[in-house]
């Protein structure tokens, strides 16, 4: 059956409901998941995600699985109505799983299974918890809505109307009109409770820019400031050192970790729409910063600070803070930046993912495998050698990149011409990644030339398949 993608996107109480009910009244086989294909002409006039699933109509067993694939956008291909679906790159899931887990689909369709294991490594209390716990208050601005029912407003009437400033990233207080002045009314369909507003206070629009510098909330510690329905908003007023958890809420909402957490969770973001619904605010983990020993505390004041006010930002700082902060590793951590670079949902991230991967990035990517892959060698005092194998490509950009795995000392010889071939075969095949073994020599891998396939991560799974499938490729202990 083809059926809207949301019914695995979606991760509302009705959106889960309606996913669980079909996991549990049919034994699906396959779900081919072309949510990144809309708007394509591999559906030529389908402007929404879709899927195609496939399923006997039978009860599922309890320990049913099922094989889930995720068709990438490659431009070159759907522009042709074309695309690649590569077998090896099936995920089997079990049906537990996706009930258990209601964001795991979600978060296959647009990472892999690292980033699954990085959603799971997050603290367990969420935003919405931690508000609750400290009666504090957040929600929706206010609503005009002239046709409907009014209610007075008079607590809104003399604060400043925030609007998303043209540029910077602060609101310029002095310039906003008053509520009043701005609608010239003293009514509203729903004014909103007065300590919506109150600071401190982050105003995140709901639709954030695509561009990381761009600001995605504001924050203002001393004013109270109105906003409308288009905006969510955050008070600490009530709160024993307020200031901290608004300046703690403001880097969290600018850090490639909670774009990373939307990528995975959101039913919007990653999926048919690029705004933010608060549910992803809520749902995202808060520590207390007032837990936070001294030091700490002046970093993420100086941090907000130097993000609000300095003229450049300190992105890296305020990543390597919020990731400390939640107890990733370096590991997890090129995880998030990987996926949160190369498998958004705006047309510029999909695009510098298909680019031709730089001979810099195909280095580190050989690096970081050859890295991963030595502690399996040096139990038996051998070292492992990843080294790129060049091509007489006739075209600038060939279509396929190839190292090879070898041990210290051994080399797998001229491969021009096999490299020639299994390109060729490859196409035919719809694979992403090739891997061939060279008697008494080791391996030789092709990927793919795009850039989304020679990130860190990437090298990292590469070397998960090759310790679980290749490892008597090499003879190891024999020398």
């Amino acid at each position: 059956m083809a059926l809207p993608g949301r019914i695995i996107l979606k991760q509302s109480p009705t959106g889960k409901a309606a996913r669980d009910t079909i996991m549990r009244g049919l034994s699906v086989t396959g779900i081919l998941n072309g949510s990144d294909l809309e708007k394509t002409p591999v559906w030529p006039k389908m402007d929404l995600p879709f899927m195609l699933l496939f399923a006997r109509n039978s009860v599922p067993k309890p320990d049913h699985h099922f094989h889930f694939v995720t068709p990438i956008r490659e431009n070159r291909l759907s522009t042709r109505g074309i695309f690649r679906l590569d077998y090896k790159s099936a995920e089997t899931v079990a049906v537990r799983a996706v009930i258990e887990k209601p964001w795991l689909l979600k978060a296959l369709a647009v990472g892999t299974v690292l980033d699954v294991e990085v959603v799971e490594r997050l603290p367990h209390r969420l935003l919405s918890e931690f508000w609750d716990e400290n009666d504090l208050y957040s929600g929706k601005g206010y609503d005009l809505s002239p046709d409907l029912e009014q209610r007075p407003a008079v607590d809104l009437c003399k604060l400043p109307d925030f609007e998303v400033p043209e540029g910077g990233f602060s609101i310029p207080l002095d310039d906003l009109p008053t509520w009043q002045e701005r609608h010239n009314r003293q009514t509203a369909h729903f004014p909103r409770n007065e300590r919506l507003y109150a600071p401190p206070l982050l105003i995140i629009p709901q639709t954030p820019h695509e561009s990381r510098e761009q600001p995605k909330a504001f924050v203002s510690l001393r004013t109270a400031v109105a906003f409308s329905q288009s905006n969510y908003g955050f008070s600490a007023a009530t709160a024993k050192e307020g200031e901290a958890l608004v300046s703690m809420l403001y880097l969290v909402v600018h850090s490639k970790l909670f774009q990373h957490f939307c990528l995975m969770k959101s039913s919007r973001q990653g999926a048919s729409f690029r705004t933010i619904i608060k549910e992803d605010l809520a749902a995202f983990p808060f520590p207390d910063p007032r837990r936070l020993d001294v030091s700490l505390k002046h970093r993420l004041a100086e941090l907000a600070r130097a993000l609000q006010m300095g003229t450049r930002k300190p992105w890296e700082e305020i990543d390597d803070f919020i990731f400390s902060l939640y107890g990733l590793d370096e590991h997890d951590a090129g995880v998030v930046r990987d996926t949160v670079a190369l498998c958004g949902p705006y047309q510029s991230v999909r695009d510098r993912a298909e680019e031709p991967v730089p001979p810099e990035e195909i280095g580190v990517f050989c690096q970081y495998l050859e890295d991963m892959l030595q502690p399996l060698f040096g139990i038996a005092g051998q070292r492992v050698v990843v080294s790129i194998e060049r091509q007489n490509a006739r075209e600038w950009f060939p279509a396929w990149q190839f190292f090879s795995v070898t041990l210290a000392g051994d080399h797998l010889g001229d491969t021009r011409r096999l490299m020639a071939r299994l390109m060729l075969d490859a196409s035919k095949t719809g694979a992403s990644r090739i891997t061939v073994r060279v008697p008494d020599a080791g391996l030789l891998v092709g990927i793919l030339n795009a850039r989304r396939f020679w990130t860190r991560s990437r090298a990292r799974l590469c070397s998960l398949y090759i310790e679980q499938h290749h490892m008597d490729a090499f003879p190891i202990g024999k020398r």
